[in-house]
């Protein structure tokens, strides 16, 4: 049988005080993956002891037996996603802390560089990916050493719901960071319509933690639907008071959109609206310069210059607040600017 491990990846890494520093007697080291997308893996811990040879080398030595480090029983010599039996008790100040305090916040985005401009979201488009950062909104008593995170439903104001705790491992060190990205497996995704939140464990020290949790995010994985209801369309109209769907336009200028109650959603975000020579284009008018809140559902477009003669179509785009989006365009209709032909009349 091969011995061999396979290809070695090793690392130098620059330390800003001596490891041999008699009040510290051993070296923690945590690695960790992360993929071409930025997510990464679980941690995992390993503890040395530094053991000085000359005045400028020396060895670590891997501690193959440990005792736990907090009063959950975490312990770098454990099998991974396990701990040790703890040895002492804890302290829980989550509902009367004196420490420092921290603002959870669920994301989809974060690339953003500046915590304080991050926006919190309501609803999500998927049930496997989760994101949260969080940041200090008040600093007192002890400082924050590190943290773990966890997620879990509406139902309880611990993580519960999406691990099982007698199967599954429910909180996971994330050090110092202030964000992370949580992906879920088939067995472990979130149901549709369910808040979930993300909890972060707050360390102080080896015995004292806070729990903080986010507001919440709710699964939507469906875009808005078309109403079935007869009458609801998108229509072209000639008039702002004009409530029938027109096929003829004479003002080549001015055209008005309407398209009430054609989109069905309970959380409708906002729409876009086009002007285009196809159905859903928008080489006239583009979506982009043309967005209403939810509460509008007609416009106007002016200054529009349209050539006689060519079919055009308004469409629209509704998007929910998990930014899923339903397009639908209208049945079209004819600049007209040209009057009828003369033409004669016979006596008979």
């Amino acid at each position: 049988m091969s011995l061999d491990e396979g290809i070695a990846q090793t690392a130098i890494i620059p330390l800003e005080g001596s490891i041999t520093d008699p009040s510290h007697l051993y070296l923690c080291i945590s690695i960790w993956a992360v993929n071409g997308v930025g997510i990464p893996s679980s941690r995992h811990h390993s503890t040395f002891e530094a053991t000085p040879t000359l005045p400028d080398e020396g060895s670590l030595v891997l501690l193959r037996r440990c005792f736990p480090t907090t009063c959950k029983g975490h312990c770098a010599c454990a099998p991974i996603d396990r701990a040790c039996n703890p040895d002492q008790s804890c302290t829980d100040v989550t509902h009367s802390n004196p420490n420092t305090e921290i603002e959870v916040l669920d994301v989809l985005d974060l690339m953003n560089d500046d915590i304080n401009n991050v926006i919190d979201i309501d609803d999500t488009a998927t049930q496997s990916i989760a994101a949260a950062v969080w940041r200090v909104t008040e600093q007192k008593g002890l400082d924050i050493k590190w943290f773990e995170w966890s997620i879990g439903d509406d139902s309880s104001s611990d993580p519960v719901g999406i691990f099982d705790p007698v199967q599954d491992r429910l909180w996971y060190d994330i050090g110092q960071n202030n964000q992370t990205i949580i992906t879920l497996d088939e067995d472990h995704k979130m149901e549709k319509g369910v808040t979930y939140h993300v909890f972060i464990r707050a360390w102080y020290n080896p015995t004292t933690y806070a729990v903080f949790r986010s507001d919440g995010i709710t699964p939507d994985i469906t875009p808005p639907k078309i109403s079935t209801v007869r009458g609801a369309k998108i229509k072209d109209l000639a008039r702002s008071y004009a409530r029938k769907d027109t096929d003829y336009l004479m003002d080549p200028n001015v055209l008005f959109i309407s398209w009430k109650r054609v989109f069905l959603d309970d959380a409708m975000s906002h729409y876009q609206v086009s002007l285009s020579t196809y159905p859903g284009g928008e080489d006239i008018r583009q979506f982009a310069d043309h967005t209403f809140p939810a509460s509008v559902s007609s416009t106007q477009f002016t200054n529009l210059n349209l050539k006689s003669g060519l079919r055009y179509y308004s469409n629209v785009r509704a998007f929910n607040k998990a930014g899923l989006h339903t397009l639908k365009s209208s049945d079209g209709f004819v600049v007209d600017t040209r009057r009828p032909d003369a033409g004669l009349v016979f006596d008979c």
